[in-house]
């Protein structure tokens, strides 16, 4: 069952955001359903409290994203992760798209994105976060 703030990541947009930040090691807010990598971590495993490696995508639940802008800037900052892709609603009046747009690399998504998993399209606008190196 989908919760109302699980929005599943269109494969064609993880197709080109892959093909120019990646290729991703590490899905960290994923079910077995809806990964877009081989290693995940799901709710269960709870990412907010575990290291991060490698290249990692992050389509976060949308509650509580400034726990996940600041631990994608942590995992970076601390060598854990090379670099972290974050797919985020476009809220820019909000603390974490400020802490975002101030530590990371922020790119507007043109339109709205169709969400697997999800009936018609959100409300907003979607922005990519991409913290460490853009290569």
């Amino acid at each position: 069952m989908l919760l109302r703030d699980e929005w599943y990541t269109p494969d064609e947009t993880f197709s080109d955001l892959s093909a120019r930040y990646g290729p991703f090691d590490l899905d960290v807010a994923a079910s077995a359903l809806n990964a877009k990598c081989a290693r995940y971590m799901t709710v269960e495993d709870n990412a907010l409290t575990k290291p991060w490696f490698g290249v990692v995508w992050c389509n976060p639940p949308y509650r509580r994203l400034i726990d996940w802008v600041r631990k994608a800037r942590a995992e970076v900052e601390d060598g854990n992760a090379e670099r972290v892709v974050m797919l985020l609603p476009s809220h820019t009046a909000t603390e974490w798209f400020h802490l975002a747009l101030e530590y990371g690399a922020v790119e507007f998504l043109k339109g709205k994105l169709k969400f697997g998993g999800s009936r018609g399209v959100p409300f907003t606008g979607s922005v990519v976060v991409i913290f460490g190196s853009l290569q």
